[in-house]
């Protein structure tokens, strides 16, 4: 019984740390900086805010094996609900990025932006 509940926890461990998108960092470093808008003051900012973007992995870590040790399964719990958190960030940052630095961010030959959804 003591393998099977481990290897429950790992599982979970994992499913909370699963990354969903690019983090910003990559983003910018995929921009063209040819496209008019990457000189703009906008772009600078968010290009900036992009390059202090962290992950927060350790804490992630720490939360998620910490809170197993209190209670088994609620540091998977609080890991996944911190990751979810995390990863609004840096998908918002990532938006951001794709208004202000790409010209037309639906190009479709360059699909590594979260273009934000086409208002109808």
């Amino acid at each position: 019984m003591r393998p099977i509940l481990t290897g429950l926890i790992f599982t979970a461990m994992l499913a909370g740390h699963a990354v969903a998108g690019e983090t910003p960092k990559k983003t910018v470093a995929q921009l063209d900086i040819a496209d008019p808008k990457y000189a703009t003051e906008h772009c600078e900012e968010a290009r900036t805010k992009a390059s202090g973007y962290s992950d927060h992995n350790v804490v992630r870590t720490a939360v998620t094996v910490g809170g197993n040790l209190v209670l088994p399964f609620a540091g998977a719990a609080a890991g996944t609900a911190l990751g979810l958190k995390l990863d609004k960030k840096k998908d918002k940052l990532n938006r951001k990025l794709a208004t202000a630095c790409v010209s037309d961010p639906l190009n479709e030959e360059i699909p590594l932006i979260l273009a934000p959804a086409a208002v109808r």
